[in-house]
């Protein structure tokens, strides 16, 4: 299991990939070609250059990894902290805002639920919990997955609406804290283009604190983008990994874990990249 210190130090994810980026020839020094590096890395992404959903990763029909690569992959998101099931929050721990991450099929839900128990059995506070939407159409798999408890949904616009009204009708909250859905403006959702647009657009204000849930796969590569986007704009940006069903967690295989060990090693170079800009800034 990662330490927090491990998981939010670009270095430490760069030493942990330094196999994985020899064996497949990635020449480039994250430290000294961070730009050149990241860009290395997005190359050998099974979805390069495609709008994928994680789970259309795996049902491309790709060709058979060899045994050697494979085993560097997947020995790499072990040590990358990827095949860690959770990252919970840390107790006690008081926020502007609990954000979630857009994702396929139910991580609407299941994300925002993470949340939702955390405040209302107090674990952590907070003055919004926002299900964040990339008003998106639906495709027939998620249609599928969501049919007994969103029947009528077509975007993930309604299910945002759905959860969030879902949730509103518990009133288990404290009266100060409010769900709310959060519209994403940006094309292209990840963890920092999300944390850069709650905290610009969402008035959270230099010095406050922000928690980004997605699920535990994405926790690493989520660190490293929430950390880039929070350095910047000077705001604490805590990642926490709700754990995945279990049907979602039996789909993925080699294409996913090479999908989301470059994830998490362009990310950190993106957040090695903020934190040598704001050195300088500084100095």
């Amino acid at each position: 299991m990662l330490t927090t210190e491990q998981l939010h130090d670009p270095t430490f994810a760069f030493q942990e990939g330094a196999e994985f980026a020899d064996h497949f020839q990635i020449s480039y020094d994250p430290l000294r070609d961070t730009l050149a590096y990241e860009g290395a890395m997005y190359a050998l992404k099974p979805s390069s250059g495609q709008q994928l959903l994680r789970y259309e990763v795996e049902g491309r029909g790709t060709a058979p990894w060899r045994p050697e690569d494979a085993a560097i992959i997947e020995g790499t998101a072990e040590r990358l902290g990827i095949k860690q099931d959770e990252y919970p929050f840390t107790p006690g721990t008081e926020y502007d805002a609990v954000v979630t991450i857009p994702g396929a099929r139910n991580s609407i839900k299941d994300r925002a639920e993470y949340g939702y128990e955390a405040l209302a059995s107090g674990i952590i506070s907070a003055r919004r919990l926002l299900v964040v939407d990339d008003a998106r159409k639906l495709k027939a798999p998620e249609l599928a997955a969501v049919a007994d408890w969103a029947p009528e949904a077509a975007t993930t616009s309604d299910l945002s609406d759905i959860v969030a009204g879902n949730l509103r009708e518990r009133n288990e909250l404290p009266g100060d804290t409010d769900v709310d859905v959060f519209t994403t403006q940006n094309l292209s959702p990840d963890a920092r283009s999300i944390v850069n647009e709650v905290i610009l657009r969402g008035g959270i204000h230099r010095g406050g604190r922000v928690a980004i849930i997605g699920n535990g796969f994405f926790a690493p590569a989520m660190t490293h983008r929430g950390d880039a986007a929070g350095l910047i704009l000077g705001v604490s940006v805590d990642t926490v990994g709700a754990p995945s069903r279990p049907e979602v967690a039996a789909e993925r295989g080699t294409d996913s874990y090479m999908n989301e060990v470059t994830n998490t090693l362009m990310s950190a170079a993106q957040n090695q990249f903020a934190t040598r800009a704001l050195r300088r800034a500084k100095s």
